[in-house]
């Protein structure tokens, strides 16, 4: 494959991968394009997480460690998820769980009920807009797959 240089994430726009692309990682550019150009299976790897804005190396890869470069190959393929009817469909439970909002601010779930949750010190939210606004810290959506 001929290395294509609109498939590069960096620490500035790593927030635009998906968790759960594949692709190529590296610390440098020179080192990316070789393994890029390789076509080895060895430096395919999947992206874990996206760690926060203050760090160079925001990518992790399954079974590796942290990275400042990626070059995508393959986007996940998209799941499809609803609200929460209730908390009791939370998985583990509601109490204790950490979301983080559209403006990338974390909450600690603190008190529950049957339809709305209390985001300390932000206040009740219900589970629509648990779901609209805010992710897990994992960054997977505070809904249920269908």
């Amino acid at each position: 494959m001929e290395f294509d240089e609109s498939k590069v994430y960096t620490p500035i726009n790593a927030d635009k991968v998906k968790i759960g692309s594949k692709g190529y990682y590296a610390d440098d550019l020179k080192t990316l394009k070789e393994r890029v150009n390789s076509h080895s299976g060895r430096w395919l790897g999947e992206v874990d997480k996206i760690y926060d804005t203050g760090l160079t190396y925001r990518f992790a890869i399954k079974n590796n460690t942290k990275f400042a470069l990626f070059y995508l190959v393959e986007e996940p393929e998209e799941k499809k998820y609803r609200p929460y009817h209730n908390t009791a469909e939370i998985p583990d439970g509601a109490m204790l769980n950490i979301v983080v909002s559209s403006d990338n601010i974390r909450f600690l779930i603190t008190a529950v009920e049957d339809k709305r949750v209390y985001l300390g010190p932000h206040g009740w939210v219900d589970l629509y807009d648990l779901y609209e606004y805010y992710t897990w810290s994992n960054g997977a959506p505070c809904g249920v797959e269908e």
